[in-house]
């Protein structure tokens, strides 16, 4: 009895030893899945490995649209200028030291969002003005949202432009 109940004290151990190895790695038995859509512009199974996503498209006024993006372990929100074309990513900064996980995961980016974050996309106005705002405050920044695309198989891109043929149309980021 006493060597049964440590072998299954042991085993309970050892797997709860496991568990940030587990909990950190991804597992996904069907990969490779072709990106899908909806209509008003959210998206899954981007990137080569499936583990791209976003949010539906926001109208923010004054032709600007931005979504709400996850890639692996970091979060980002894309914004376009619908009416030049041009685009960018700020990206999630880490938790405070205090809070970091084992697995290297930033905040998501609703934590900096209003009511409580700064990184008020409306009121910045423009795309230029949004990445001056985030090197100013520490975030880091993609220039432009279809870098996240490059190297990707046509399966596996999604539409940064989809917010503004959704909410602009007639834009030139419309005919991207």
């Amino acid at each position: 009895m006493t060597v049964r109940l440590f072998f299954i004290s042991f085993g309970l151990a050892a797997s709860l030893w496991a568990v940030p190895a587990v909990a950190c790695s991804v597992a996904q038995p069907d990969w490779n899945k072709r990106v899908k859509h909806s209509d008003t512009c959210s998206f899954y199974y981007a990137g080569a490995n499936d583990m791209g996503a976003g949010k539906d498209a926001v109208d923010q006024g004054n032709g600007l649209v931005s979504q709400e993006l996850s890639f692996f372990f970091a979060s980002g929100m894309a914004v376009v200028d619908c009416a030049s074309a041009t685009s960018a990513i700020v990206w999630a900064k880490n938790p405070p030291q205090d809070e970091q996980t084992s697995c290297g995961e930033t905040l998501p980016i609703s934590a900096h969002l209003p009511p409580t974050g700064a990184l008020d996309v409306s009121g910045i106005g423009s795309v230029a003005g949004l990445v001056q705002f985030a090197a100013a405050n520490g975030f880091r920044t993609t220039a432009d949202a279809n870098d996240l695309n490059k190297n990707q198989r046509r399966k596996d891109r999604f539409d940064a432009f989809c917010g503004c043929k959704l909410h602009y149309p007639e834009s030139a980021g419309a005919k991207k």
